[in-house]
């Protein structure tokens, strides 16, 4: 009897220990199944591909790749699209209103992955004529403008601010146009069709400076402390004028062709030279100094 109790024990405990076993082992693999499977997708989440690589907006794009499993996400750059996942491996998606160049993002439950090259967002083609560039965007008259743009077959006037230029219509997108005489910085303007287009900015009117030069003197005298007024041409580079080729006078530069000199103590009469750009000009004539007038006392 004793025997017996003894065994049955045994067997007891052991079920037991093998029920208190297989219960872990159940408890262990659901918590690998929780644990391990989404980590397993994201590891295998991964793009390869898309096509095509450019577009505009409302473009069909499929995208290729591995793990597309529940997908909850799709963007361009960061804005998210439409999208429809095809397959494990395969993803349409269409590029959203908003979006631009970048790369293609795919979501699945928490992990994200990223395409490695960007798809490139461009912008449709205009249904009307316009311009888009212009290179150079300065010069002097003479210069060749190329002048782009969309649809500018039919082009029968170029305008560099109203003054009419010479042209040659390259394309339907390029013109070469030469800047004209007497031209000034303004907009390039082009007819055709009855239409009137109008460049983005202004273009800048250059003027290469020339030769400076003086011409005459609007005195032959004067006394110091009166302005002696010097007429020429390209005298901004004005640095000095000098009395009888010695003596300094103050001068103010009044414009382009005229400088205002002071007569100054001390100076005799001769020629005035003017430095301007480095180079010594001699005003024709002399200069005659006269002493002040006299002040009489009260």
């Amino acid at each position: 009897m004793t025997e017996a109790l003894r065994s049955f024990r045994s067997r007891a405990g052991g079920d037991l220990k093998l029920r208190t076993c297989r219960s872990w082992l159940y408890a262990l693999h659901a918590l690998i199944t929780v644990l391990w499977i989404p980590t397993t997708q994201a590891q295998t989440l991964q793009i390869t591909g898309f096509k095509p690589d450019i577009g505009p907006v409302g473009t069909s794009v499929t995208v290729s790749g591995s793990g597309f499993v529940g997908v909850t996400g799709v963007a361009f750059n960061g804005v998210a699209a439409d999208f429809k996942a095809s397959s494990s491996t395969l993803i349409t998606a269409t590029v959203p209103a908003g979006a631009a160049t970048g790369p293609i993002s795919v979501a699945v439950l928490k992990a994200v992955v990223a395409s490695k090259s960007a798809f490139v967002v461009v912008m449709p083609p205009p249904s009307h004529p316009m311009i888009s560039g212009v290179s150079p965007d300065a010069g002097g008259p003479g210069t060749k403008v190329t002048i782009t743009g969309v649809q500018l077959a039919g082009l029968t006037t170029v305008l560099f601010n109203s003054i009419r230029a010479e042209f040659v219509a390259n394309s339907e997108s390029s013109v070469t146009a030469v800047v004209p005489a007497g031209a000034s910085t303004g907009p390039i303007t082009l007819l055709l069709k009855g239409v009137q287009l109008k460049s983005p900015s202004d273009f800048k009117v250059t003027v290469l400076p020339g030769k400076p030069g003086v011409d005459s003197l609007a005195n032959e005298k004067g006394a110091p402390g009166e302005i002696l007024g010097i007429v020429g041409s390209y005298l901004e580079g004005t640095t000095a004028v000098l009395f009888n080729g010695v003596t300094k006078a103050a001068f103010v530069v009044r414009s382009s062709t005229e400088i205002q000199a002071t007569v100054p103590d001390g100076a005799s009469s001769g020629a005035v030279l003017v430095i301007a750009d480095g180079v010594s000009l001699k005003v024709p004539g002399t200069f005659t100094v006269i002493p002040r007038p006299a002040t009489s006392a009260i």
